[in-house]
C-alpha cells in the first residue's frame, strides 16, 4: 500500500430524523487499499458508502479529497449500489449503461469521443463482457448485470471504487473472480466493499471497517484467532461480526473499547 492519500473522513455525523446512524466517523482510504465493510443489517454501512460517493450530505463534518482532484470530485469516485433494476421494457444496451459513467467527460449536445470509447471499451474488456456489449440489460444475468455495473463505475477513470455487496447476484465461483479482478486494478486505486462474503474476500483485502453507528478499521494482520464472544454485547463495546478468514473458522476481530459490561 502506498502513502498516497485519496480520501479522508473527518468527524462525520449523520442521522435519519432522531435516529443516529453514524457518529464521529473518522477514517483516512489511500491508494491500494482493499477494505471490507462489515457490520450488522442497519448498521449504516451502506450509509457510508453514499455519504463518501455524495449521494447523502453528513448533518456535520466532512469528505475531503485529494488536493489532486479537480473541483469536480464526484467524477473519482465510483458507486455501484446494491440493487439495479431496469424495467423489461426498456430497451438498453450494456454499451449504453457504461456510457452514463463518461457523462461528466462529454461535453452538451456533443458525441463520445476517441477517449470514451476506448475508456468504455478498456472497462468492459477488464470485466470480461466486452462480448455483451450489444445485448440488452433485460437479457443478462444478475451476475452480467453486475459486472456491467462494474464497468460503468470503471469507465468513470475513479480513484475511488464503492461496492454494496456486489456478490449478492453471483455464485461462489463468479465472486472469486470479481475480487479477483478487483485485486488486479487495486494499486491504481482504493476499494471499499460492504460484504457478507469474508471467507472469499479475506485473501485480499488490506483492512477491515467496521461498522456499528461508530466506525472502527483494522488492517489485515490485527485480527486475532481466539473465539470471542461477540452476540449479546453493547454495540459500542466490540467489532459486530465473527469472520471466517483463510479457512480458519472462528478468528474474531479484537475488542475496540475494552470487555468489560455496562
Amino acid at each position: 500500500m502506498t502513502d498516497v492519500n485519496l480520501l479522508k473522513v473527518e468527524k462525520l455525523h449523520f442521522s435519519y430524523g432522531e435516529n443516529k446512524i453514524l457518529t464521529d466517523v473518522n477514517l483516512s482510504i489511500n491508494k491500494g487499499d482493499f477494505i471490507s465493510v462489515i457490520g450488522p443489517n442497519g448498521s449504516g454501512k451502506s450509509t457510508l458508502l453514499k455519504l463518501i460517493a455524495g449521494i447523502l450530505k453528513p448533518d456535520s463534518g466532512e469528505v475531503k479529497f485529494s488536493k489532486n482532484f479537480s473541483t469536480n470530485a464526484s467524477h473519482y469516485v465510483g458507486y455501484v449500489p446494491q440493487n439495479f433494476t431496469i424495467k423489461e421494457e426498456f430497451p438498453i444496451s450494456v454499451l449504453d449503461v457504461v456510457k452514463i459513467g463518461r457523462i461528466g467527460y462529454i461535453p452538451k449536445f456533443q458525441r463520445s469521443q476517441k477517449k470514451d470509447l476506448e475508456k468504455i471499451k478498456e472497462a468492459l474488456e477488464l470485466m470480461e463482457i466486452w462480448h455483451l456489449k450489444n445485448k440488452k440489460m433485460s437479457e443478462l444475468s444478475g451476475g452480467q448485470k453486475q459486472r456491467v455495473l462494474i464497468a460503468r463505475a470503471l469507465a468513470t477513470e475513479a480513484k475511488i471504487l464503492l461496492f454494496d455487496e456486489p456478490s449478492s447476484n453471483i455464485d461462489v465461483d463468479g465472486q472469486t473472480k470479481l475480487y479477483r479482478i478487483l485485486n488486479q486494478i487495486k494499486k491504481e486505486l482504493a476499494i471499499m466493499v460492504v460484504t457478507h462474503d469474508i471467507s472469499i474476500i479475506s485473501n485480499y483485502i488490506t483492512g477491515i471497517l467496521c461498522v456499528n453507528e461508530k466506525v472502527i478499521y483494522h488492517t489485515k494482520n490485527e485480527v486475532k484467532n481466539d473465539l470471542a464472544q461477540m452476540l449479546g454485547k453493547a454495540k459500542d463495546k466490540l467489532c459486530p461480526y465473527d469472520l471466517i478468514l483463510q479457512m480458519v473458522p472462528y478468528k474474531v476481530l479484537e475488542s475496540h473499547w475494552g470487555d468489560e459490561e455496562e
